[in-house]
């Protein structure tokens, strides 16, 4: 270990000669034992940093990539590795930049994926900053331009293809909880395309990203349209066998479809043959049971559906859809209430109470009203006095389309750049001289205006003031 960092400090170093000490020692024979890990992690962060090589750097943190991808490594190794990672993110972004480096990053963005799946502890995951670094991996990855064989065409055409930095920066994110910033990302920078290069991503991590981008729209809790769409990419992908992705997305999609618009959704008509009659027709991996569980939903019958939802908990907890499940249930309520607000203009509270079965009577009525007023846009009042509830058409606000917003929002960016547009004119008339020169003639011509009627005022005042002092004089004098 000693030797390649030694090596990873040479300027002239390449990735490959780094490797050959990894070969012999550990990366391939045996795992790196806590000494040389300690060795390894020292170098890396060091401060003040000692490797200032982009080679050298993703030389040594290739080096470890196998034990990091497998399942040997640590929490507090792990952890280690992510903040290597995160430190030397400007070395990983350049050996992108270069082109042929971009295997050597790819490999070591895969490990930091992994490793963020071993740490037990999500803070810690954030706390190593690797996810902004990711993050940052994923938009320079997207296009190496500096790649002599891409030619301007290329660029623009693949600037938005997917890369394993993708993949990794939203499993890293998924595993941390960072659920909005990871869709806030993907949604400002949507994947088109995959590049057909010797480094394209497998179908694996195809399948991966769409599933992984479905899970973080769940995440979010009001995003189940988005989660659709991607199991969905998930579900269609072509394809002569059904991989596990492919069955994990398909059984997320049925409880995201239920909590998006509360129907069992169909496969798509570009679904391959092979998925289609697997879905279809198999009893097998729970997928009658997922099927029993959304008909009862469709079917309102809660009942069916609590009892499937206990006996089959051990199932749903293995895929990990246990929550899913859970929030399918909680929508119960709320869908009954929609239905019926469809057949009442005007319910009490304790009718209400006995049609769905709470057993909290009409307080409970009471909350879950204000509660879909507020959350889910019901459009309702309450009255208190009366105990009933009035339901009115509409969602409770004036419904605003997408095109209708964005016509309101474009034609918003225009009368300010109207506005900013007129300001300027504003300024740059009032500086021209020619202006400047209108204005200076048009002020000594009010001034000498002004100066005659002002001296014509005083001659008036004159006279009738020594008429005026004439008379009181007079006045004046008769008195004495």
């Amino acid at each position: 270990m000693n030797e390649a960092i030694q090596r990873a400090q040479d300027p002239n170093v390449t990735i490959e000669f780094i490797q050959e000490i990894g070969i012999t020692e550990s990366s391939i024979h045996r795992a790196p034992n806590q000494e040389e890990l300690q060795q390894y992690f020292n170098a890396l962060l060091a401060e003040p940093c000692t490797l200032t090589v982009p080679n050298g750097v993703v030389g040594l943190l290739k080096l470890t990539v196998r034990y990091f991808c497998s399942n040997d490594a640590g929490s507090q190794e792990c952890f280690c590795y992510l903040k290597s990672v995160a430190r030397h993110g400007d070395s990983l972004c350049m050996a992108i930049a270069r082109g042929y480096e971009e295997r050597a990053v790819s490999d070591i963005v895969q490990a930091a994926g992994n490793a963020a799946t071993k740490i037990s502890v999500r803070s810690m995951i954030s706390s190593s900053g690797v996810i902004p670094v990711l993050k940052e991996l994923a938009m320079c990855a997207s296009v190496s331009t500096n790649r002599g064989n891409v030619s301007d065409n290329d660029i623009s055409m693949y600037a938005d293809s997917l890369t394993s930095a993708h993949v990794e920066f939203l499993q890293t994110c998924l595993t941390a909880g960072h659920y909005r910033y990871a869709a806030a990302f993907a949604d400002k920078n949507p994947v088109y395309s995959v590049k057909p290069d010797r480094h394209a991503i497998s179908m694996e991590q195809y399948l991966r990203y769409f599933y992984l981008l479905g899970m973080t729209y769940c995440g979010c809790g009001d995003r189940w349209a988005d989660a659709v769409k991607s199991f969905n990419i998930c579900i269609t992908a072509p394809s002569q066998l059904v991989s596990a992705i492919t069955l994990a997305a398909y059984k997320k999609c049925l409880f995201a479809s239920l909590l998006h618009d509360n129907k069992k959704i169909k496969l798509p008509e570009c679904t391959s043959a092979a998925v289609s009659r697997f879905i279809s027709s198999t009893s097998d991996f729970g997928l009658k049971e997922y099927h029993k569980l959304v008909d009862a939903f469709v079917s309102d019958d809660v009942t069916k559906y609590s009892e499937l939802m206990t006996s089959q908990s051990e199932l749903l907890t293995s895929d990990g859809n246990f929550g899913l499940a859970q929030q399918v249930l909680d929508e119960f309520q709320p869908k009954m209430v929609r239905k019926l607000a469809r057949v009442y203009e005007i319910i009490s509270l304790s009718k209400l109470a006995s049609k769905l079965n709470l057993s909290g009577g009409e307080r409970e009525a009471e909350r879950l009203i204000m509660r879909m007023i507020s959350n889910d846009g019901l459009s309702a009042c309450i009255d208190q006095l009366e105990g009933t509830v009035a339901f009115f058409a509409g969602n409770g606000m004036d419904e605003i389309t997408e095109d209708a917003a964005l016509e309101l929002s474009s034609r918003t960016a225009q009368c300010i750049e109207l506005a900013r547009r007129m300001k300027e004119l504003d300024i740059t008339l009032s500086t021209t001289a020619k202006y400047q020169s209108k204005i200076m003639k048009q002020s000594e011509t009010k001034a000498s205006g002004s100066n005659l009627a002002s001296s014509g005022d005083e001659r008036s005042s004159g006279a009738v003031g020594g008429g005026d002092a004439e008379i009181l004089l007079e006045g004046g004098g008769a008195a004495m």
